[in-house]
């Protein structure tokens, strides 16, 4: 909580945030690259073996779709990384902005710059 019936403090769990980065970069990524691939192959032979069928053109535009839903889950998964690693950061700035400031006040200093 906040101390006194307040507002709940902002925290980050620096512990699992790497621990999620890691995930992301080390498993999570790698595996969705190889299920994509393996479904690819898979999908490409079994189109190729069903051409000029009806069941072949729709495989092959049902493997298109899929290509498309990879990628784009791909795209969030580095998405997700990139934010993850930049949220450790920013709350690293912005407690330095407040230190910063608490540092003024205990100077003496007023911190609008009026004296």
């Amino acid at each position: 909580g906040g101390g006194t019936g307040g507002p709940p403090d902002l925290k980050t769990n620096k512990a699992g945030n790497k621990a999620a980065v890691k995930a992301l970069r080390e498993l999570i990524q790698p595996d969705t690259d190889k299920a994509g691939s393996h479904a690819d192959e898979s999908s490409s032979t079994v189109a190729r073996e069903f051409s000029g069928w009806d069941t072949g053109s729709g495989l092959k535009a049902a493997h298109a779709e899929w290509e498309l839903q990879v990628k784009g889950l791909k795209g969030r998964l580095g998405e997700d990384q990139k934010a993850l690693e930049k949220t450790h950061q920013g709350f690293q700035y912005h407690d330095l902005g407040v230190r910063s400031q608490i540092a003024q006040i205990n100077l003496g200093r007023d911190p609008r710059g009026e004296g």
